[in-house]
């Protein structure tokens, strides 16, 4: 049962029993998202990436630009 069944009171049969959250989860998922800015972002990035006038674009390129912006934001601790 997924939640957007149990927000539009779409439940099978009216089986609440089965529901795993409690009724404040339930509420509190009623706001949360669909999607993150973060997973926009990254489509967009991919997007940026993948367009087809990137002729020289190799796949070994390709690896590189991917593991270079997989963690941007990561701290690097050289004492480690």
């Amino acid at each position: 049962m997924s939640i957007r069944d149990i927000l539009l009171n779409k439940t099978p049969n009216n089986k609440y029993s089965e529901i795993e959250y409690t009724p404040k989860e339930i509420m509190c998922m009623k706001y949360a998202p669909v999607t993150s800015v973060d997973v926009e972002r990254s489509f967009s990035r991919y997007k940026a990436m993948l367009r087809p006038n990137r002729r020289h674009y190799t796949f070994e390129n390709f690896k590189l630009y991917v593991v270079s912006n997989c963690f941007p934001h990561e701290d690097y601790d050289e004492s480690e």
